[in-house]
């Protein structure tokens, strides 16, 4: 006796719309994320570089003033320092961080005596005037200014 075959019915065979429609959704939003990410590669730095020394800048300008004592910031390409202000002068630590991308310093005016950062923060919530640029692989470069007087201002250039 041999087996028998039975003929598939239409209904049970392959894959129904639903299925494949799923299967397509989620592919297509894996392949947007993965866009997306790869795209962002370069100009990230640049845009990351800038919102950390924001923070930082900001929360040590905080500091300077509710503590009612001179900090400082030291800006190098490897890295951002901070530096604080003691009876024998400025103490700056090892950078805190590496930058993600090139980051170029103008404008800083000579600070008076030995081992002084970058960037002076008052009390008062003044600071030294200071041009940084921030650059990625690709993408806008960013930069943050202060006049000394207005505060820090970031844009995209």
């Amino acid at each position: 006796m041999e087996p028998e075959l039975t003929p598939i019915r239409q209904s049970d065979a392959g894959f129904t719309l639903i299925e494949l429609l799923v299967v397509i959704s989620v592919l297509s939003i894996l392949s947007v994320g993965a866009t997306l990410a790869a795209s962002r590669q370069g100009a990230s730095a640049a845009t990351a570089d800038r919102a950390w020394f924001e923070e930082q800048y900001t929360a040590l300008r905080d500091l300077a003033t509710q503590g009612r004592n001179s900090k400082g910031l030291s800006v190098t390409p490897k890295g951002l320092s901070f530096a604080r202000k003691t009876a024998e002068g400025w103490q700056i630590g090892d950078p805190i961080r590496r930058w993600r991308g090139k980051v170029s310093v103008a404008g800083l005016r000579p600070q008076p005596g030995l081992n002084a950062p970058d960037i002076i923060l008052l009390a008062s919530g003044q600071s030294s005037a200071f041009d940084i640029r921030f650059t990625g692989r690709s993408g806008p470069s960013q930069s943050c200014h202060s006049d000394g007087w207005t505060g820090l201002t970031c844009d995209t250039n």
